[in-house]
């Protein structure tokens, strides 16, 4: 199948008309969150973080942004939370997930769980 990016872009957006249904009783809307993973990404993560920020002024559609550190070592997570965003370990240790101590993927979703109850 040849598909140009075009294509691919175009069957994969949507208008926010598309999800006006999605508002529960008294018009609350679900919470957002922007999850972004990262790896060495110093040199990028500030200025993707003010664009959010910048974008979610006008919009306020982004109620929480995670950023997903793969153990980078060039300081992408202080970058990120000096941004506000809060920053979680991609291979998260038995310390951050109390007794659970899955780590990779399935940690992740652990604690993404965890912390959606709370919200």
């Amino acid at each position: 199948m040849h598909m140009t990016v075009w294509d691919w872009f175009e069957q994969r957006s949507f208008h926010h008309r598309d999800f006006s249904g999605l508002s529960g009783a008294g018009g609350a809307r679900p919470a957002i969150t922007l999850i972004l993973p990262a790896r060495e990404v110093a040199g990028t993560i500030g200025p993707i973080l003010d664009t959010v920020a910048r974008l979610n002024e006008r919009s306020g559609l982004v109620d929480q942004v995670l950023v997903i550190d793969a153990d980078s070592a060039d300081g992408t997570a202080d970058i990120a939370r000096a941004r506000g965003a809060e920053v979680y370990p991609a291979y998260p240790t038995p310390r951050t997930l109390g007794v659970c101590g899955v780590s990779g993927y399935y940690g992740f979703v652990v604690l993404f769980l965890s912390l959606s109850r709370f919200r």
